[in-house]
């Protein structure tokens, strides 16, 4: 089972050989790729094909440590690779990367050494000591070309870029992407309207509103499906979607605004002293609502959907605190409207 001796030992191999990257293999089908860099150091990718499997703390273990975990799924792989990450960024002077690729149906290792490379740049580039995933690399990629199509819409490269990624994607991070984001579109819409805002402004929220989950299409599938409430260190991973979702909507060519309002849209109202003027705009703030409202009202693994009532008290209760008063007493105009004409 894993330890944190397990966080040391690689921590105090990476220290002990002063190596740039170390390739991990676990049994659970993933590889993983760890890499620093520090100031006066250029970083070079070595990445190892092991021939033999070598038990944590082998005291002839050569510089290209395997450590051998019991199968898990990818989120607990990805938990056990960022705890290791974060007791190198403590242990090792400079950056540390660290980037995943899984080994589904018997692939090439070689193959998803690369892949887990690639990821492992990605994670140095980006400087922040988090976990990077082939599926990042992969769909980021595929972002930047399809913003060179400028002839499109906003909301048909959104559905290209689902197209052409649907292989990486499952049914929940589709269903979040599609269904769900759509919902939330059309009500961020009724919203603006609701608001008194022109029609391109209600347009422009549609799209934000289609556009806000993005970055679930890098978030582990069993995660996004799982029936009971997440642990803290799975909440960090789900939370990684925003900033996820705002790169990807910057990759396929959205307006500055809407990235902005991707980015933001679970920032709640009541941080904003703690965040520069102006950092979360009037359509994060709403988006924050419109999606809130449109996951209560809809069922979910680790729970039934609420009725409209509930939903009303749940954004009372809330008001000022998590969500923007303004855009409270607009959504419950809204919702209470529909509650009557249903009467």
């Amino acid at each position: 089972m894993y330890t944190d001796q397990v966080r040391l030992a690689v921590a105090t191999l990476m220290r002990r050989w002063q190596i740039a990257p170390d390739e991990l293999r676990f049994s659970g089908g993933a590889v993983v790729v760890f890499g620093r860099h520090t100031d006066t150091e250029e970083l070079t990718v070595n990445v190892r094909r092991l021939s033999r499997r070598m038990p944590v703390g082998h005291s002839e273990a050569e510089p290209g440590l395997t450590i051998r975990f019991e199968p898990g799924t990818r989120t607990e792989v990805w938990l056990r690779v960022q705890a290791i990450l974060d007791t190198m960024g403590v242990e090792l002077p400079g950056r540390v990367g660290a980037g995943m690729a899984w080994l589904n149906d018997g692939a090439d290792i070689e193959r998803a050494a690369r892949r887990a490379a690639r990821a492992m740049r990605l994670s140095l580039a980006r400087g922040q000591g988090l976990v990077c995933t082939w599926e990042m690399v992969a769909i980021r990629r595929l972002a930047w070309r399809i913003g060179r199509h400028r002839h499109l819409g906003p909301r048909q490269r959104l559905m290209l870029l689902l197209r052409s990624s649907q292989r990486l994607l499952g049914p929940t991070q589709i269903e979040h992407l599609v269904a769900h984001s759509q919902q939330v579109g059309d009500l961020a819409a009724r919203l603006a309207s609701e608001l008194g805002c022109p029609p391109n402004v209600a347009e422009r929220a549609r799209t934000a509103g289609a556009m806000h989950d993005l970055g679930k299409a890098v978030i582990p599938e069993e995660l996004l499906a799982k029936p009971g409430a997440l642990t803290p260190s799975e909440r960090a991973i789900m939370d990684r979607h925003a900033d996820e979702g705002a790169r990807l909507g910057r990759g396929i060519g959205l307006e500055d605004a809407i990235v902005r309002s991707i980015a933001h849209h679970h920032t709640r109202y009541d941080a904003r002293a703690f965040l520069a003027k102006g950092a979360v705009s009037n359509l994060a703030r709403l988006l924050n609502v419109a999606d809130a409202v449109v996951t209560m009202r809809s069922r979910r693994p680790y729970r039934p959907a609420l009725a409209e009532a509930e939903t009303i008290r749940e954004l009372q209760t809330n008001r000022a605190t998590q969500f923007d008063p303004i855009m409270v007493d607009a959504t419950l105009r809204v919702l209470r409207t529909r509650l009557a004409a249903a009467a």
